[in-house]
């Protein structure tokens, strides 16, 4: 507090008696040729910050109880200082953050910019004999419980291998194989229950402690344009064989950076009634249908 300062002791947060107006006026436009970071500590101090235009929380009186005009307002002399100090650091403020801006813009563009090497470009695609990338393919199923929500599991490990030729799509054929027991789900209970042997020696509610994988052979692939096509073929899996058609669309092609083989995507969506393949435990308060999307990548041998 400046020494010409005193406090009026009519009111236990104080108001600035010693200088004029105009005398306050002048320190604040003084004060504010300082850096924008450089705030004036306020002549006095109360409890409770507010903030002002652009400046930094200030303080104003305590409540009525504290104070005999019974506002929460600023003395209006301080005020106008606040204000002043505020319209003078605006172009300030503004000239920094222009020169921030174009600082962090000219650094971005003088590093190089990695591209990402898969494109959607069927251009890329090249033919030839692919083994499915086991580590970065994945089969989610989805299926509704009980009517309340939908549930989520994942199958991995997953191999396969394709035949493409992208001057004939029609002529691809491809054959995927999914163990079931990589079966991922949040919960280990429901793990355990679809893995768990039948009681007494019965069937299992769902796959039991020893699956054999489930595979799906395609028969046929019709092109519906330059990047999907519908593909039809034969799944067998818990020991039933039955037709399944999946949608699949082409999700990018390009060299894999690690191990430098040429690769190519794929995306697919089908769905199924699990009742078809034997699977009818609690159908269908846990519904018949399971929707299956299909995460592929496979890589030329």
């Amino acid at each position: 507090m400046d020494a010409d300062t005193t406090l009026d002791s009519s009111c236990a947060c104080g108001t600035v008696t010693g200088l004029s107006a105009t005398q306050r006026g002048s320190k604040a436009i003084a004060s504010s040729t300082l850096a924008a970071t450089a705030r004036p500590s306020p002549p006095f101090r109360c409890l409770t910050p507010i903030a002002i235009g652009n400046l930094a929380p200030r303080w104003f009186h305590r409540p009525a109880d504290s104070c005999d005009d019974g506002t929460r307002k600023l003395h209006k002399p301080l005020q106008d200082e606040y204000q002043q100090e505020a319209n003078l650091n605006k172009p300030i403020l503004a000239l920094a953050l222009a020169a921030g801006s174009t600082l962090a813009l000219t650094g971005i563009s003088a590093q190089e910019q990695p591209q990402v090497p898969g494109v959607v470009d069927p251009a890329r695609v090249t033919a030839g004999n692919y083994t499915l990338d086991a580590s970065h393919t994945l089969v989610s199923w989805q299926v509704g419980h009980f009517g309340f929500n939908d549930y989520f599991g994942l199958f991995g490990q997953i191999e396969g291998t394709m035949t493409l030729d992208p001057a004939d799509i029609e002529a691809t054929e491809f054959d995927i194989t999914v163990p079931i027991t990589s079966v991922s789900v949040p919960s280990d209970g429901l793990r355990d229950h679809l893995l768990r042997p039948g009681k007494d020696g019965g069937a299992p509610d769902f796959f039991g402690p020893e699956p054999a994988p489930a595979q799906f052979t395609s028969t046929s692939v019709r092109k519906t344009s330059e990047t999907t096509a519908v593909a039809t073929g034969q799944l067998t899996m818990n020991g039933k064989t039955g037709p399944l058609t999946m949608l699949v669309e082409f999700s990018g092609a390009g060299e894999n950076p690690m191990n430098k083989k040429q690769t190519v995507g794929f995306h697919a969506r089908a769905q199924i009634d699990r009742t078809d393949w034997g699977i009818d435990y609690a159908a269908p308060l846990v519904d018949n249908m399971v929707d299956l999307e299909i995460s592929a990548a496979f890589e030329r041998d």
